[in-house]
């Protein structure tokens, strides 16, 4: 297993603060041979020094000081220059278990899996943790044939991100990441990965540690809708050429529209954004969700139903609903 390489791509930008624990997690694994990139995306702060100082004391670093163009731009770059049989993503301001790299190439290559997926957990504002997709996958779980794309549609956070996994860079060299996405850019880079590959094995055993910021989450706020939109209608339009699996896709596509719509109003107003503002937004999802087909609602939950039709059809009254739930949640009470 050893003589298997593993190339981490590690964007950076600004990240000296976090930086250190980052790289350090990644240089202590068990598994010793990687390949640690990291891309200084045009930082301003002391990153650049940081990466430099790292690669003087590690032969397994490499270094890449390029001009600032987003962070897709620099994965990008990443796989390009990437050398090893394995890729992972690990995000500058997240870290990792010790074991986290033996743990995925294990599952990897005993399963004879493509793409290796573990659990993660997730560090909030207040430093607290909680673990992503808990209830599911607690034994290694493989997502295979026509049935590997339910990986995606099952529609946990693990579906979304490309973070906790490693890919046969095979399958992924010739995938680029859409560079005019601000948001979705890696669900949309998963989702052709998934596609693109024979099989998938998750097991969710905690080796990521996610670093969430509520403050990074709402900073791009105005253009994140249309980036979703254009992640599902590029689901969309790859799921309904089959229709194989349709009463899963339906589920999938309006649970995401709902959640996000809703994620969108928690979001701006913790943000203290105006009640005009917001309605704006959530008219976006209304919008979407009224072009959706009507055979898809047969499919989901009742409550996810009253929640799409409070979005399409009473936009305002949603928001002070959320907003309601919101205030209880500070003050203990739910």
């Amino acid at each position: 297993m050893d003589t298997k390489l593993i190339s981490i791509i590690v964007p950076v930008y600004n990240a000296e603060k976090y930086l250190k624990q980052c790289v350090d997690s990644l240089i202590n694994q068990t598994y010793n041979n990687l390949e640690i990139i990291l891309l200084d995306d045009g930082s301003t702060d002391n990153s650049p020094a940081l990466c430099d100082e790292y690669a003087k004391n590690d032969n397994r670093i490499k270094v890449v000081h390029k001009s600032n163009s987003g962070v897709s731009d620099t994965r990008n770059k990443g796989i390009e220059i990437a050398l090893g049989e394995y890729i992972g993503f690990v995000d500058s301001d997240d870290w990792l278990e010790p074991d986290a790299y033996e743990f995925l190439l294990n599952n990897a290559i005993t399963y004879g899996a493509d793409i290796s997926a573990c659990g993660a957990m997730c560090q909030k504002d207040d430093l607290s943790f909680f673990k992503i997709d808990e209830e599911c996958w607690s034994t290694p779980t493989l997502f295979e044939g026509k049935n590997k794309v339910n990986f995606i549609l099952d529609s946990y956070y693990t579906s979304y991100v490309i973070w906790n996994k490693i890919y046969k860079a095979e399958i992924i060299k010739n995938i680029k990441m859409d560079t005019s996405m601000k948001i979705a850019e890696d669900s949309v880079f998963l989702y052709n990965c998934v596609k693109g590959c024979k099989k998938i094995v998750v097991e969710n055993s905690p080796k990521y540690y996610y670093r969430y910021s509520s403050s990074s989450a709402i900073h791009t706020l105005g253009d994140r809708d249309n980036d979703r939109f254009k992640y599902m209608d590029i689901v969309y339009n790859e799921e309904m050429k089959t229709k194989e699996n349709i009463s899963k896709f339906a589920n999938f596509y309006l649970r995401y529209l709902v959640n996000n719509g809703k994620g969108v109003i928690a979001e701006s107003l913790n943000a203290k954004r105006k009640h005009t503002e917001i309605n704006k937004q959530v008219k976006l999802y209304s919008k979407k969700l009224k072009s959706t087909p009507l055979c898809f609602y047969k499919y989901v939950s009742i409550a996810t139903k009253l929640k799409a039709m409070l979005i399409m059809f009473m936009p305002y009254t949603y928001m002070l609903i959320v907003k309601k739930q919101l205030d209880k949640a500070k003050k203990g009470k739910i």
